[in-house]
């Protein structure tokens, strides 16, 4: 499978001076994606709370947003509408945490990097639409 950063699309974008390297990503969402799912396994062995579903179901939630980032951004190469989804990612990511929180603490905790890197992201996915 082609790295999306690789692409001609990608390459011939403007990019902010805060981009960082293409390396970075993957190491990144390995970290993230660790994590998130150390969360959810607290969340799923976590005691009985009327808040689970809710959590699970933003769980759901924002792996479908993330998931469909990637081909809006890269193959539809539609840059402005996948700010869209990353704004609702970084919402659903939020949210994620007020929920976990009221359930388990560590697994709120452990969804803080994916808070700042998504936010971090839609700043960098909004500058690369504006400027191109």
């Amino acid at each position: 499978m082609e790295n999306p950063g690789d692409t001609e699309f990608y390459k011939n974008l403007k990019k902010p001076f805060f981009q960082p390297p293409k390396w970075l990503f993957a190491q990144v969402w390995t970290v993230i994606y660790i994590l998130l799912f150390l969360s959810l396994i607290l969340i799923i062995k976590a005691p009985h709370n009327k808040l689970k579903t809710l959590a699970y179901i933003l769980f759901v939630v924002q792996m479908i947003l993330n998931i469909s980032w990637m081909p809006v951004f890269f193959k539809a190469h539609k840059i402005c509408e996948a700010v869209i989804i990353s704004l609702f990612l970084f919402l659903t990511v939020a949210a994620m945490i007020f929920v976990y929180y009221k359930i388990s603490f560590i697994s709120a905790v452990l969804l803080i990097p994916y808070l700042i890197w998504s936010g971090f992201a839609s700043i960098l996915n909004f500058v690369i639409c504006k400027i191109n």
